[in-house]
């Protein structure tokens, strides 16, 4: 279908984010919505030291 792995795999960290969280990102007029940043935003948070796994 000439779709790539790392595009396949964003597309579903995409599909991941909560509905409002998406929404909410769409509605801030402050700022453009980018993939990268609709994702970072459903991401837990993390600090440096976190031994927690990330996966």
């Amino acid at each position: 279908m000439g779709i790539s792995y790392d595009q396949f795999s964003r597309w579903q960290e995409l599909a991941a984010v909560p509905e409002e969280i998406f929404e909410c990102q769409m509605q801030d007029k402050t700022h453009v919505p980018t993939m990268a940043g609709l994702i970072r935003a459903a991401a837990e948070p993390w600090y440096p030291g976190d031994q927690r796994d990330r996966n």
